[in-house]
């Protein structure tokens, strides 16, 4: 049974996310049996054969001019179009704010089940069980599906991408009809914010001082997730809490963010903040 998994590229560079889809695709691979292929919607080829060492073996090619930005509308066509020809047992997106818009309508054209922001993906007597969290992050849901493909979106930077030396994947062009101009929405133009600020759910590293995850619906995943002068709110701990490491500065010894860290240090942020940065830079420089 195939595993398809979608690629996204934003001008013309393949998302993290895309490859931690890969990966896990990878990992279920080896209990289902059958190939990896990606599918990913593009105005060209931005390097899809080097997706083989993220664990694809070939990857379908939706190349439209209109795809020069994400295009819900055609977009979805072109996944649907890549379900229906590789007919695979699970299709895999990640998290991200394309993947949140596109894996519901692909789902809906399809007929089938999807399960959003998962945290882990296992196979129980041949078919897929997502886990996800609920509740504000408070109890987690396994889910089964009736219908194939199953469709589960993974929450970024949960899930590590494969590494391979292996062979370069093989990209197909997919055969898909889609007309632009019929289309009820139109993308005229896409103008980034002022602030320039940092996509969070790509970071590896994050500091934080509590203004940055006001709601359960913002979550990160980061390798290390420093939580400064923060008491650890329920909306704050389900959007951080799936961090690798988390350290936690807070002068209240009693601060529900200590039972969630790896590390705890109690005291006053103004003082342990510029003691810990003159540590590291010192390692830093004693490192060379």
């Amino acid at each position: 049974m195939s595993i398809l998994a979608f690629v996204e590229q934003r001008n013309g560079q393949i998302r993290s996310v895309s490859r931690e889809a890969l990966g896990e695709a990878s990992r279920l691979a080896e209990k289902l049996g059958g190939p990896v292929v990606g599918v990913c919607p593009a105005a060209s080829d931005p390097g899809l054969a080097a997706l083989g060492d993220a664990g694809a073996s070939r990857v379908l090619l939706a190349r439209h001019e209109a795809f020069t930005h994400y295009d819900a509308a055609g977009y979805s066509r072109a996944v649907v179009a890549a379900v229906e020809a590789v007919k695979p047992a699970v299709l895999l997106f990640g998290a991200s704010a394309i993947g949140k818009d596109l894996a519901p309508r692909v789902a809906a054209r399809l007929g089938v089940g999807l399960a959003t922001d998962c945290t882990a993906l296992a196979v129980e007597g041949g078919k897929l069980i997502a886990t996800r969290p609920v509740f504000a992050g408070k109890a987690n849901l396994k889910v089964t599906f009736p219908k194939v493909p199953a469709i589960a979106s993974l929450r970024p930077k949960v899930f590590a991408p494969a590494s391979r030396n292996g062979n370069a994947a093989t990209v197909e062009l997919l055969a898909f009809t889609y007309d632009a101009q019929a289309s009820r929405v139109k993308v005229t133009r896409i103008v980034a914010s002022a602030g320039g600020k940092a996509d969070l759910t790509e970071s590896e590293i994050i500091v934080s001082g509590g203004r940055g995850l006001k709601g359960p619906e913002k979550t990160v995943s980061p390798k290390l997730y420093v939580a400064v002068g923060i008491s650890g709110a329920i909306q704050h701990l389900a959007g951080m809490s799936s961090a690798r490491c988390i350290v936690a500065i807070n002068k209240d010894p009693d601060a529900p963010i200590f039972k969630v860290a790896d590390y705890g240090l109690v005291g006053d942020l103004f003082e342990v903040v510029p003691a810990l940065t003159r540590a590291v830079r010192e390692l830093n420089e004693a490192s060379g």
